[in-house]
């Protein structure tokens, strides 16, 4: 009762009370000592537990363990908010004894078998056994509930936000530091208006590309794709990129209908990534995300610590493009009478000895040809 000491003995002290905090100093009424703040205290006593009960009915609390089919923990009377959305997590609906043990029967109260996100990991065993793992996953207490609705949500996934982009956007549209302190650039000012998207970007699916837990891969991504800037070209190198994108994209070099990057018939793309050494990867001039240029081109091309514009410049009927890795090339797809020059891929007997890649980073990336040039 000493957190009621205003109520009697901060103020003028009270004949008769009780209160270890004022002195003894009694009155006889009707042979009992009292103390005249009593009915004070008891109508505060009362308004706390009549709050208590009222916060317990409104309290997101769990029901006894074992449950019929009448007395749900989501009965609409109770917790139905939680279960009210598209998608409901299995346990929600079926028991929700999965996630939630009895501590108290007397008080309604509930624990957590398991801490943090070791409870969902009991079921989703798979999302942290991957080679690279999202750092939300090892750096958060409960790093589940970030991203996910325990129990439902309007996607299957239960998801927070409305899409899955709109999920990572919370994150990523801006500069994010990973565990080993790399910094991944954020979204933000890429999404402009008058961007082109990518694909899975403008679908608002960023699980187009990207395992949201961990992957194999790295980036997270969800099929393989070349690491690094220059790359060898083998078809399954490109998984990730062939989802989508026929592979006689690059796979051959007369190409009249597989790409618009063509010289006449010169497959433009076979020119740059189909080679056995240095081969271009598509970042070496494509924009993964989004694009203010055509044909989602990047700005420049990445060179150690530089950028290097790669000024592309469309028409009618082709473009011209004037990087840092070769003079400016233009090309045209109207018909061509050079498109035989073009070298055609070699058959099993004519196979060579493949060149050694180049590791000095230095070395300016190799020229690449348009209609002035060709390799």
């Amino acid at each position: 009762m000493d957190l009621l000491r205003p109520l009697c003995c901060a103020r003028r002290r009270r004949p008769g009370c009780k209160h270890p905090g004022c002195r003894r100093m009694t009155i006889q009424s009707r042979g009992t000592s009292v103390c005249r703040m009593a009915p004070v205290l008891i109508l505060v006593v009362s308004a706390a537990v009549l709050l208590q009960s009222a916060s317990l009915c409104g309290q997101e609390r769990h029901a006894p363990t074992k449950l019929s089919p009448d007395s749900s923990c989501v009965a609409k009377e109770c917790h139905g908010q939680l279960v009210s959305a598209s998608f409901v997590h299995r346990p929600a609906k079926e028991t929700c004894d999965a996630c939630h043990e009895q501590d108290d029967e007397t008080r309604h109260e509930f624990a957590y078998p398991d801490e943090g996100s070791e409870l969902c990991y009991a079921c989703h065993n798979s999302v942290t056994k991957k080679k690279f793992v999202h750092d939300p996953l090892k750096k958060a207490k409960r790093p589940c509930v970030s991203c996910h609705d325990p129990h439902s949500g309007a996607s299957k996934h239960m998801l927070k936000a409305k899409t899955t982009s709109s999920q990572c956007l919370t994150c990523h549209v801006k500069d994010v530091k990973s565990r080993s302190d790399r910094v991944i650039k954020g979204l933000g000012g890429q999404l402009v208006e008058g961007a082109r998207l990518h694909g899975p970007l403008e679908s608002q699916d960023c699980a187009g590309c990207h395992e949201p837990h961990g992957s194999a891969q790295f980036g997270f991504l969800a099929k393989a794709y070349p690491s690094t800037f220059y790359s060898p070209y083998k078809k399954d190198a490109y998984s990730l990129c062939f989802s989508c994108h026929d592979p006689s994209l690059v796979a051959k070099a007369q190409a009249a209908g597989a790409t618009n990057f063509r010289d006449g018939n010169a497959n433009l793309h076979y020119l740059h990534v189909n080679k056995k050494a240095k081969g271009r990867t598509c970042r070496a001039c494509h924009a993964t995300h989004a694009s203010k240029t055509p044909h989602m081109l990047a700005d420049s091309v990445p060179f150690g610590q530089w950028k290097i514009p790669i000024r592309f410049v469309e028409e009618k009927n082709g473009g011209s493009c004037a990087s840092g890795c070769h003079q400016k090339k233009t090309y045209s797809r109207a018909p061509s009478s050079a498109d035989e020059k073009l070298p055609q891929p070699k058959t099993s007997a004519e196979q060579v000895t493949p060149v050694k890649a180049a590791t000095n980073a230095t070395t300016m990336p190799e020229g690449s040809a348009g209609r002035n040039s060709r390799q």
